[in-house]
């Protein structure tokens, strides 16, 4: 009987430490630079309550075209706020897992606007961005490298976008949006 008592009582202790444990890990606020699929950019993220944060983004992403005789490209500004929701990260925490630098599996509902605004080309065909919006529902992984502060992020989701033509009607598209990054975060 005091077998079952001190084992009962250790692994109250055991639990009640590793719940304490579990609810001191937090998600963190991150500074981060990084190279993406298409281009290169700083974020900002914020959390704002447990498993949910708020992400700023400023990118300059690039795009390439052309035919058998030629290849240019197109780099052009991005503006963007996006929620994460870290529905797996608690598991993680009580798993032992790594989630330094938010690394969790997460969804994600993104907005980016690209204005017309530090644009360049190589293009001698009168190429011009034109302003678009997208939103993008997605699903996400995040994962550290490591115990470093690099750190990689993939997703894949929708992209619901809107071309904005200066003399011309709104276009609405469909497509894919992914996601591929590294990133250090400071």
């Amino acid at each position: 009987m005091r077998k079952l008592i001190y084992t009962a009582l250790i692994a109250t202790l055991t639990l009640s430490f590793n719940a304490v444990h579990a609810q001191e890990q937090k998600l963190e606020k991150r500074f981060e630079a990084g190279i993406h699929l298409l281009g290169v950019g700083v974020n900002y993220e914020y959390p704002i309550v447990d498993q949910l944060t708020v992400l700023g983004k400023v990118q300059y992403n690039v795009g390439f075209f052309g035919n058998s005789d030629y290849v240019d490209y197109i780099a052009s500004l991005s503006l963007g706020v996006e929620s994460r929701y870290y529905y797996n990260f608690n598991k993680r925490v009580r798993k032992g897992k790594n989630t330094k630098n938010n690394s969790a599996n997460f969804l994600s509902l993104g907005f980016d606007y690209m204005p017309d605004a530090l644009t360049s080309t190589d293009s001698k065909d009168n190429i011009k961005v034109e302003k678009s919006s997208h939103l993008s529902p997605m699903w996400n992984i995040r994962r550290n490298i490591g115990q470093s502060n690099f750190s990689y992020e993939a997703g894949i989701g929708i992209d619901f976008y809107r071309i904005h033509y200066d003399y011309r009607p709104t276009e609405k598209e469909t497509g894919l949006a992914l996601r591929l990054s590294i990133g250090y975060t400071f």
